[in-house]
C-alpha cells in the first residue's frame, strides 16, 4: 500500500503529463463508449424497470444499470474537460464531482458483481441470503457504504485552483483531502481483491459442481453445462479486462516515471469504462428475463416495420377505390 502512496505522490508533483493520446485519442474514445453504452443501458433500464420479477438477480442487476447510467452521465464532462483543458471551472467540477462519482459507480459494478456470484454459490445452501428484503438491505448498505468513502473526497477537495492551466485534482485537496484520499484508495484495493477472491472462488466451485453434473448426466446436461460454462467465463472476462489493470497499475505501477504511469493509468480507466459496455451483454446472458423481453421487443418492432408497406398499400388502395 506504501507503493500506491507513491504513485500518488508523484502525480501530484507531476504539473503537464499530458500528450496527444490524452487530449485528442482518449476523449474521441470516451465518446465512442458514450455512443455504444447510452443505448444499450436505455434499453436495460426500460427492460429491468417493466419487469414483475423481484428475484436476487433481479435487485443486483437493476442496481448494476443505475451505476451504469451514472457512469455514462459523468462521461460528457470527462470529454469536455479533455477537449478544453484550459477552462478552469470544467476541471473542478470533474475532479469534485464527476470523477468521484465515476469511480463510485465503478466500484458499485464491481462489488454487485461479486454479489451475483456469491448469489449463485449460495443459492442451495442459505436461502436467506436471496431473500427481496435480505437483498435489498444489502444493496442500500453498499451504496451508503461507498457514498460515505465519496462525500468527504468532495467536501476536502476544496483548495482554489493555483493557476489556470492545472490539470492534476490532487492539488484541490487541503492536506486532510489527501490523507483521507490515501485512505480510500487503499479501500478501493482491498475491495477489488475481496471482490477477486469472491469471483474466483465461487465461480470455482460453481464450475466443478456442474462439471460433476455434466459427467453423470452427459447428454441431458450438456445445455445446462454449456451455458453456465459461458456465463461464468463471459463475467470473468468482463472484470479482468475491466478492472484488473486499473489494480494492477495502483499495487505495482513505476513510481519513477510519472508520465508512463499517467498514461497506463488513462489506458486502464478507458478499459473500466468499457464495463458499461459490456454490462448489457452481460445482462442478456445471465438472466432469461431480459433476454427474452429483449427478443421479444425485436421481434414486435420486425413484425411493426413489415406490416407497415402493407398497411399503407391498403391505405393507397382503398384511396383509388373511392
Amino acid at each position: 500500500m506504501q507503493h500506491s502512496r507513491k504513485l500518488l505522490t508523484a502525480a501530484f508533483q507531476n504539473k503537464n503529463i499530458s500528450s496527444v493520446f490524452t487530449r485528442q485519442v482518449v476523449p474521441v474514445l470516451y465518446c465512442l463508449i458514450f455512443a455504444v453504452g447510452l443505448p444499450l443501458n436505455c434499453m436495460a433500464a426500460w427492460i429491468f424497470f417493466r419487469a414483475p420479477g423481484d428475484s436476487a438477480l433481479m435487485v443486483y442487476l437493476k442496481n448494476m444499470v443505475v451505476a451504469d447510467l451514472l457512469v455514462l452521465v459523468t462521461v460528457p464532462f470527462r470529454v469536455a474537460d479533455d477537449l478544453n483543458p484550459n477552462t478552469t471551472y470544467l476541471r473542478v467540477i470533474v475532479c469534485r464531482y464527476t470523477a468521484m462519482l465515476f469511480y463510485t459507480c465503478l466500484y458499485l459494478e464491481m462489488i454487485f458483481t461479486g454479489f451475483i456470484s456469491l448469489d449463485f454459490h449460495v443459492m442451495n445452501f442459505l436461502i436467506l441470503f436471496q431473500t427481496p428484503a435480505f437483498v435489498r438491505k444489502m444493496t442500500l448498505l453498499t451504496w451508503g457504504l461507498l457514498v460515505s468513502f465519496v462525500l468527504p473526497n468532495v467536501v476536502l477537495a476544496s483548495q482554489p485552483p493555483c493557476n489556470q492551466s492545472y490539470r492534476n485534482c490532487m492539488q484541490l485537496k487541503t492536506k486532510l483531502g489527501l490523507d483521507f484520499y490515501y485512505v480510500t484508495v487503499y479501500f478501493s484495493v482491498g475491495v477489488f481483491l475481496l471482490t477477486l477472491v469472491v469471483l474466483v472462488s465461487s465461480y470455482t466451485f460453481i464450475s466443478c459442481q456442474i462439471y460433476k453434473q455434466h459427467r453423470r448426466f452427459q447428454q441431458d446436461s450438456a445445455g445446462v453445462y454449456h451455458r453456465c460454462t459461458r456465463n461464468i467465463f463471459s463475467t470473468l472476462f468482463v472484470f479482468f479486462v475491466c478492472f484488473v489493470p486499473l489494480h494492477v497499475l495502483r499495487l505495482f505501477g513505476d513510481t519513477r516515471s510519472s508520465f508512463l504511469q499517467h498514461h497506463l493509468m488513462e489506458g486502464a480507466l478507458l478499459l473500466a469504462a468499457l464495463s458499461i459496455c459490456f454490462n448489457p451483454i452481460l445482462y442478456f446472458l445471465m438472466c432469461p428475463m431480459y433476454r427474452g423481453s429483449l427478443l421479444q421487443s425485436l421481434t414486435q418492432r420486425q413484425k411493426r416495420k413489415e406490416e407497415e408497406p402493407l398497411e399503407a398499400n391498403d391505405r393507397r388502395v382503398q384511396t383509388e377505390d373511392t
